[in-house]
């Protein structure tokens, strides 16, 4: 098994790109946002991720929810030689943006982030 620390975390971010990137960096900076990365050892097949997240990714646009880095980290998930991911999940106090960061079994790299920015827009009619 293997854990990581946020400063682990931080840098391996630091030393990627995408467009959901300075949005989870910043949650690592914020009070009160909780970060969990799982163990090395909770890794997820990569193409059971590009289901539930292709999967999600039609849904969050379907509702309207306002997104940073879902096509684009979908297409670095469809392309790595990484067979298997862990997940880090970052959530600020209230609940958004909540991100996704995508990394290598062994922690040593970033594949690909993802960030939701706002909770469902309200539907007029609706209260």
């Amino acid at each position: 098994m293997v854990d990581m620390t946020v400063d682990q975390l931080r840098k391996l971010l630091e030393a990627t790109t995408g467009e959901a990137v300075p949005t989870l960096l910043s949650l690592l900076e914020e009070p009160g946002s909780t970060v969990e990365v799982a163990s090395g050892d909770a890794a997820t097949p990569t193409t059971q991720l590009l289901t539930i997240y292709r999967r999600r990714a039609k849904h969050v646009q379907k509702v309207g929810l306002p997104t940073l880095g879902f096509d684009e980290a979908l297409k670095k998930l469809e392309v790595t030689p990484h067979e298997r991911l862990t997940i880090a999940l970052a959530q600020a106090k209230g609940g958004h943006p909540h991100c996704v960061a995508f990394l290598a079994e062994d922690l040593s790299v970033v594949v690909a982030t993802l960030a939701v920015l706002a909770p469902r827009p309200a539907i007029k009619g609706n209260v």
